[in-house]
């Protein structure tokens, strides 16, 4: 016998109605023969997802649910036990776009969430219950957001339910800015130091496998995504810059592979700045001088020393419009030598200070050894997020949301890492942050890190 399995899309919120909902097609998990969902309109505000099969429970479609949303931390499930974890068995599973419209002040604006994934399993005691998730557009950190893009805003609502129906409250919208020219509206007279800068940890580590890898995009779509941190590494080698993460090049080198894009990116939009952190990677081999030497040098075959800000002191925007800031991971060959903000020494697996011109309180708790050490990480990037907003301090804060070891891996930390950050910063919206970096970027929460400047 074939049963019906109903879910209801709602909103809870007066202002926010459901525009649209459609089935993604290839996206469906269901017994042999079964045919695509339907999506049926009720009101301005509800709509009904159908779709008939037998409820059997498949850990082969539970496993694609997953898979598709990341993991718990991209799920959402009303529940009636007390532990997190990701469904193993699941009767069925589709995706769908849904399309929400609100009001705003006078104007309507649609705003369409990327794909959304729903799925049926079974919970105790004896009922059938659903699961929504998606890898792009929802977080829960605690509480269960999902992210809908309007054009250069968004929105964010939270999400409840779950049994049987989900409910979308309004929870806030961004304010109108493009995220390739976010600084455009930053005061001239405001410093660095005091603005919150979206930044991406190891920048262009996109090659070398799953305990390599930190990003999905290359340095010129994350800059027009809104990062404005950047974490170069660079290997010495034949008296140039190979970009490194750890042994894995990255099949770039420093020249055009991100100077360049840097440049370029800059004389396109001259209102915004780059923060560039620049370290020496992995072994050096075959040179005839120093790294500062080779930096130095590219300064000058790319003709930019007038785009960078070399000085020890943090500048004003009115300063570093159109200019790379370096933030230096390395030793000069002449002490006390001023080339850009000193960030070194530098300690390993800390939260620390460094005393310079500009002090800077780092946190980079790297080492996350398994997936049980995920939230010491999270913890720990959250009191530095506390302390930053709180504190009228001197210090440049630098806040790492990355995280390796050997039980879990840079996406595997991200996964959990992010998520939290995102709820973190639905309920502070304002305040200075510092550079936050983090692996495994994305529109939606570059555009939460940025906002919190305005």
């Amino acid at each position: 016998m074939t049963d019906t399995n109903n879910i209801d899309i709602k909103s809870n919120t007066a202002n926010l109605t459901i525009k649209n909902m459609t089935f993604v097609a290839g996206t469906l998990h269901a017994p042999s023969g079964t045919a695509n969902p339907t999506f049926e309109k009720k009101s301005d505000r509800h709509w009904v997802a159908t779709l008939k099969c037998d409820r059997d429970g498949s850990a082969d479609i539970a496993r694609a649910f997953n898979d598709a949303c990341g993991g718990y931390y991209h799920e959402y499930v009303a529940r009636s036990w007390g532990f997190d974890s990701e469904p193993e068995k699941l009767n069925l599973c589709f995706a769908a776009r849904i399309e929400f419209s609100y009001k705003d002040g006078n104007t309507t604006v649609n705003a369409v969430a990327p794909v959304v994934y729903l799925a049926q399993g079974h919970a105790p005691p004896f009922r059938n219950n659903w699961w929504i998730g998606s890898f792009e557009s929802i977080t829960n950190g605690g509480t269960p957001y999902l992210t809908a893009g309007a054009g250069d805003t968004g929105i964010i609502l939270e999400i409840s339910g779950g049994v049987s129906d989900f409910q979308f409250t309004w929870k806030s919208k961004s304010k109108n800015f493009l995220l390739k020219s976010w600084m455009k509206d930053i005061a001239d007279t405001r410093s660095l130091r005091d603005m919150t800068l979206t930044g991406t940890h190891d920048t262009c580590a996109l090659y070398g496998g799953l305990w390599a890898e930190t990003q999905k995009r290359v340095l010129k779509a994350q800059l027009e995504a809104g990062v404005r941190f950047i974490d170069i590494r660079c290997r010495h080698i034949d008296n140039v810059f190979a970009i490194h993460h750890g042994a894995f090049y990255q099949h770039i080198n420093f020249g055009d592979g991100v100077l360049k894009v840097c440049l370029d990116f800059l004389a396109a939009n001259p209102t915004e700045t780059i923060m560039m952190s620049v370290k020496q990677e992995y072994d050096p081999s075959n040179n005839t001088r120093t790294f500062e030497q080779t930096f130095k040098w590219y300064l000058d075959e790319y003709n930019c020393w007038a785009r960078w800000w070399l000085g020890d002191t943090m500048p004003a925007m009115k300063d570093a419009r159109g200019k790379i800031v370096l933030y230096r991971r390395f030793v000069t060959d002449t002490a006390g030598e001023v080339l850009g903000l000193k960030a070194e020494p530098y300690e390993d697996d800390k939260t620390f200070t460094i005393s310079a011109t500009v002090p800077i309180k780092v946190q980079d708790q790297w080492k996350v050894a398994t997936v049980f050490a995920r939230s010491d990480k999270w913890n720990a990037m959250k009191s530095l997020l506390d302390e930053a907003k709180k504190k009228n301090t001197n210090y440049f804060y630098v806040n790492y949301g990355s995280g390796n070891g050997a039980g879990s891996a840079p996406s595997t930390t991200a996964n959990y890492v992010n998520p939290h950050l995102t709820d973190y910063l639905a309920n502070n919206i304002q305040g200075r942050y510092g550079a936050v970096l983090i692996d495994f970027e994305t529109d939606d929460l570059n555009r939460l890190i940025a906002e919190t400047n305005f």
